[in-house]
């Protein structure tokens, strides 16, 4: 719920000119029967309320979204350089 300092009427008018008028946002708890009393909150039935599904959260989407899998640069590879004469591919011994 915003809040504002100034009065709605100078708000507009102040706003017209070109000036900011700062808003603030309170979060503000209520027991669950001044809820109710103050029209924030609904009576619901029984049933209604053991579903334990919430009034204010939007409905999460089940689909699963793939990303495009990642694929890392090709790395070149510097020839190996061995210390000993073997010159049929075996790998050489330290």
């Amino acid at each position: 719920m915003p809040y504002s300092p100034v009065p709605a009427d100078l708000a507009r008018e102040l706003e017209k000119q070109g000036a900011i008028v700062p808003r603030y946002y309170v979060t503000k708890t209520y027991c669950i029967n001044c809820a109710i009393y103050l029209g924030i909150l609904k009576v619901r039935a029984e049933d209604e309320r053991k579903r334990r599904i919430s009034l204010t959260k939007a409905p999460v989407r089940r689909e699963t979204i793939t990303a495009p899998p990642v694929t890392k640069p090709a790395q070149t590879q510097a020839p190996a350089t061995s210390t000993s004469q073997n010159t049929q591919g075996a790998p050489a011994k330290p």
